[in-house]
């Protein structure tokens, strides 16, 4: 098996196996349930350019960056950087 690096910005991951972009990319099977997750939070309705620069625009991002918070979650994302105790 060969090494296939994720795609995503600073994910560390070399055996993903799941080809995106027409086999531009690879993508690892966390940095996939966090852009299908993430895509729950998109309009219904987006032209086939939007979705490509929305993958596109995932890509770019860090790891957990797009997440889906619960309220718990947004609450402690806010504090830590915030900074406030």
């Amino acid at each position: 098996m060969s090494v296939l690096a994720c795609g995503r910005r600073d994910c560390e991951n070399i055996m993903c196996d799941r080809t995106i972009l027409y086999g531009t990319a690879h993508l690892c099977n966390s940095c996939y349930a966090e852009l299908v997750e993430w895509r729950q939070t998109w309009p219904a309705e987006m032209t086939a350019a939007q979705v490509r620069s929305h993958i596109d625009s995932f890509l770019r991002t860090p790891v957990g960056s797009q997440k889906v918070l619960t309220q718990e979650g947004i609450d402690e994302e806010f504090h830590r950087l915030v900074g406030d105790d």
